[in-house]
């Protein structure tokens, strides 16, 4: 029975708007975000949500996100991907709203 993964990286843009609890970190710093082993469904609502923004802060955004199917056989593992990968950044410089800009084919 394959699995699937949501593969995403979330760059930190504006570090001084995250709460005193995190690292500090330097602006522009990319972090993975990555969600293994999901059930078909539970995988494409999650990119499905994290394309619409559900992900998105003032200090930090989901830049690209994927999702990949892994199945098991004799010889080890395939991946496949199931939906494609698609990169985002901000409409402007310091504000808040984030747009699809890329995406790369299956």
């Amino acid at each position: 029975m394959p699995t699937y993964h949501v593969l995403a990286s979330i760059k930190i843009d504006h570090p001084e708007l995250r709460g005193p609890s995190y690292a500090e970190v330097a602006p522009g710093t990319s972090s993975p975000f990555n969600h293994l082993g999901l059930s078909h469904r539970a995988a494409v609502a999650l990119y499905e949500d994290i394309r619409a923004g559900a992900y998105d802060f003032g200090s930090e955004f989901v830049r690209e996100v994927w999702v990949v199917r892994e199945t098991a056989h004799a010889l080890g593992c395939r991946h496949a991907c199931v939906r494609r990968k698609v990169i985002r950044d901000r409409v402007v410089a310091g504000g808040r709203e984030v747009e699809e800009v890329g995406a790369r084919p299956h």
